[in-house]
């Protein structure tokens, strides 16, 4: 707890925001950074990823707070929201150091 009042606080003087809007921030989603680009719309986010993702595939994520490692990449190309924050439970570094067409 007391780790995270610490990082709120200088995230917060870094930013210049107030301490619960540093709050706010740090405590988001990837898919919920990646929504607010879109103005909230999980239509609007769905259609710039394209493929066959649906509006619903999105709420489904936002509930679950996490992008599925297969979808990560392609919302990360529509919203600049890097793939680590979308799904941080995948090694990313891994995959990114992958030989290409493996």
């Amino acid at each position: 707890m007391i780790l995270r009042y610490l990082r709120a606080t200088m995230f917060a003087r870094i930013m210049q925001t107030t301490l619960q809007q540093a709050y706010q921030m740090i405590e988001k989603t990837g898919i919920e950074r990646a929504l607010e680009k879109f103005d909230g719309s999980p239509t609007k986010l769905a259609e710039a990823v394209g493929g066959s993702v649906m509006r619903q595939h999105v709420e489904h994520w936002l509930k679950s707070g996490v992008v599925p490692a297969a979808k990560a990449p392609d919302v990360a190309l529509a919203t600049g929201i890097p793939v680590d924050f979308l799904n941080p439970s995948v090694n990313w570094d891994v995959v990114r150091n992958m030989p290409q067409g493996a």
